[in-house]
This record gives C-alpha cells, structure tokens and sequence, in this order.
C-alpha cells in the first residue's frame, strides 16, 4: 500500500512540475515576445552635405527623370551607408555633368561610387556631376 501512495505522489510532483513549467514558458514567452532578428548596423554618423563619400553596393533601384530635367540616380545598397541615391544626371544643366560613368549598370549590379554628398533628394544622396575625379563603376571584387 506504502509503495502506490509513494508512486502517486511521485506521478502528483511530476505533473505539478510540468505545469508550472509550461506557465513559466508561456509567461516569459508573452512578456518577452518571440525571438526578433538583429537590427542592421546603422552608419556612426550620417554623411556631411558637401564632402566626398565613396559607397560600394547593390542597385535595388533606379530614378529616371533626367529626360525632363530632373535627376537620374541609382538607388543603392550599401553596408555602411544603408539605401543611398547615387546621381549620375541632373538632367539639363548648362554645364552637363563631369564625372566619369563606367559601363550601363542594371538592379542588381554591384557598383563603386564616389561623388559629393548632396541634399537633391531625399535620404543620403550623392552626385558624380560637380568634378572629373567623381565616379560610378562596376565594383571590383
């Protein structure tokens, strides 16, 4: 008799267990939320309007307005610098646009830029227009 009281006591300890277990899982789980995947690195400090920045990505996009005097850019993925635009037009100026564009990149590509930091769009954005030594290439691997 001594022996069944024992196991049902043992079997009444082994279930409180479990269930105090599960309401711990389940309230840890409701007050904490599921796991959340890490949030990207975010730039230290955003760039200057008026000084050089070189960004290396993906183009996920591309704006063209230049035909109607607007801006033609890549919108690009960049590590450091998140999405920025990379405008290689600024559709009809007087003195055309002086950097140096190499190849036709596509969405998709992977391109080196270096150009000035400019306000002309919204978000971080820079122009190949304002000298020679501004550029948009292929990136090198």
């Amino acid at each position: 008799m001594k022996t069944s009281i024992q196991k049902t006591n043992i079997l009444r300890t082994l279930v409180m267990s479990l269930i105090v277990l599960t309401v711990t899982s389940a309230c840890t789980w409701w007050f904490e939320g599921p796991t959340r995947p890490e949030e990207p690195p975010m730039p230290a400090q955003a760039p200057e309007v008026g000084s050089d920045l070189q960004v290396t990505g993906t183009i996920i996009d591309k704006i063209d307005d230049c035909a109607f005097d607007g801006i033609c850019a890549y919108v690009v993925d960049s590590k450091d610098f998140g999405t920025v635009n990379v405008i290689w037009s600024e559709g009809m100026t007087m003195n055309g646009c002086s950097g140096q564009f190499e190849g036709q990149p596509q969405v998709g590509d992977n391109i080196e830029a270096l150009g000035l930091v400019t306000e002309m769009l919204d978000g971080t954005s820079i122009t190949i227009c304002p000298s020679q030594a501004y550029y948009v290439r292929p990136a090198s691997d």
